[in-house]
């Protein structure tokens, strides 16, 4: 089936999922649309627009100063300041930094806390389940975004999925990656909530439930910052990128995927996504099968530039709202 829609006073043609011929062991690339599908307000820009609506000037020139919106790099740089003004004995002025700097991690984990969908909102309707099943059609899964509802849903059967934390400490290790073929991987592509580093070593967070969040919260006031990359241009995301061995590792897996991928959720944006794009150049020709939203502007133009981007595959285009993972059943809440 196809849905015919009207674009520009032009029709276009956008199939349904289940006319899009694929792989049966596809990949899946999870962007933001997903996340935002099961809760409107999962937008990346919320992060540091709320959290810095209580900053000070100079707290918000910081981020500005610094041409940057990653909290790690912000509070990493309150720390060296502090220290350099102790050396020069501006002490008056080191207090400051250090009470910036608290100021500004305490309101990571408020702002998180007022924008991630609460566990108990998605365990209801058995919507984990339905992304847990869904998940389990693809080979591998990889997702840029940050939030903790891909972990949810594949701790909803755990033994059928790995993320390549299963050292002692839960720490990961680019020297042990061998899995089973049974076992479908998933790669957190710019990090996540309950992903940390330690001394240039990645761990993850281990809890159930609502309890997970709890964790994170509680790992940030100790003093730890999650791993996870929330929003910048593209080339700011792959310098951070290629400093984690983990997160280049996650990379490196979709460049070098020979499997069909299904795209979910993403914009391919060139200024913020090019190095998503690259990964997806690479490769032998394969089908790419991306999700367009339907009621969006100038449809034709926004798959005209996708196809331009991907030259060497064959690219279709679906009906976002098609999908398993596009369907309202995934939203415990109601809009109007």
């Amino acid at each position: 089936m196809t849905n015919k829609l009207l674009c520009g006073g032009k029709s276009l043609n956008l199939k349904s999922w289940d006319d899009v011929e694929i792989g049966s062991k596809s990949d899946l690339l999870l962007g933001n649309g997903f996340s935002v599908n099961i809760d409107r307000d999962f937008s990346y820009t919320k992060l540091l627009s709320i959290a810095s609506e209580k900053y000070t000037d100079e707290e918000k020139r910081m981020f500005q100063k610094f041409n940057t919106v990653n909290f790690e790099d912000i509070l990493y740089n309150y720390k060296i300041s502090a220290i350099v003004s102790k050396i020069y004995g501006q002490l008056g002025f080191k207090s400051d930094l250090v009470k910036s700097e608290k100021k500004v991690r305490s309101s990571l984990i408020r702002t998180v806390q007022s924008i991630h969908t609460p566990y108990s909102d998605i365990n209801r309707l058995d919507i984990l389940d339905k992304i847990n099943k869904e998940f389990k059609k693809y080979k591998r899964i990889f997702t840029t975004n940050y939030d903790l509802i891909p972990y949810w849903a594949i701790m909803e059967d755990r033994k059928k999925f790995v993320d390549y934390f299963w050292n002692s400490g839960s720490y990961f290790d680019e020297f042990e990656t061998d899995i089973s073929s049974t076992k479908i991987a998933i790669y957190y592509l710019h990090g996540g909530l309950h992903i940390f580093e330690d001394d240039g070593d990645t761990y993850k967070i281990i809890s159930k439930g609502k309890a997970l969040l709890e964790k994170v919260y509680s790992e940030i006031e100790n003093g730890g910052m999650p791993l996870f990359i929330s929003e910048g241009e593209s080339s700011y995301k792959l310098s951070k990128i290629k400093s984690s061995d983990y997160l280049m590792f996650c990379l490196r897996k979709l460049r070098n995927s020979e499997n069909d991928v299904v795209v979910f959720g993403h914009s391919f944006a060139e200024t913020f996504d090019q190095h998503i794009i690259d990964a997806l150049k690479s490769g032998k020709k394969k089908v790419i099968a991306i999700s367009i939203f339907p009621f969006i502007d100038d449809i034709e133009d926004v798959t005209a530039r996708i196809k331009g981007m991907l030259p060497k595959h064959k690219v279709v285009f679906f009906d976002s709202t098609t999908h398993p993972l596009g369907s309202s059943d995934l939203t415990p809440y109601i809009y109007d």
